[in-house]
């Protein structure tokens, strides 16, 4: 479940069910950037800068998202503004496509994998290993860290 506890998962939330209400039924990326700019001058004047500084850094995951229909619970998440044990676990058909094999995502995987690979060659305890694994999840993008914690930890 998203921390709904949490500020920023909140207003996440609250902007992206706003944009949705200003979208037609097919949005096209600019009609979505649109939005969400028209969204961000909404907002008091003090938070307009930042709101314009998120919309910048994820409007390239919140667009595909939001012409799949995604709910705004399900994007909050998956950008890491709002935590979700079941959105770690949730993959969309269009994510289950192989990546190119010099993508970012691709590489992450593999230091993963190898990580993992190498810590249960040490014959590592359970604690060991989640060790080795948090300090992987410190590695990556911020948006990333969090589900990659839960992971750890399940």
């Amino acid at each position: 479940m998203p921390d709904t506890n949490s500020i920023q998962c909140t207003a996440c939330e609250r902007f992206i069910d706003q944009v949705k209400s200003m979208l037609s039924s097919n949005p096209t990326p600019d009609e979505i950037k649109n939005a969400m700019n028209k969204v961000c001058q909404m907002v008091p004047f003090i938070y307009q800068s930042r709101c314009r500084q998120l919309v910048n850094q994820y409007e390239d995951q919140i667009i595909p998202m939001l012409q799949s229909s995604f709910t705004s619970e399900q994007i909050c998440s998956r950008i890491g503004l709002c935590s979700s044990d079941i959105e770690v676990f949730q993959v969309s058909t269009s994510e289950t496509q192989s990546p190119d094999s010099n993508s970012a995502q691709c590489k992450l995987c593999t230091l993963v994998i190898d990580k993992v690979k190498s810590t249960l060659r040490k014959k590592a305890t359970k604690s060991e290993i989640a060790a080795d694994l948090g300090k992987v999840c410190s590695m990556m993008l911020p948006i990333f860290v969090g589900p990659c914690k839960i992971l750890v930890k399940k």
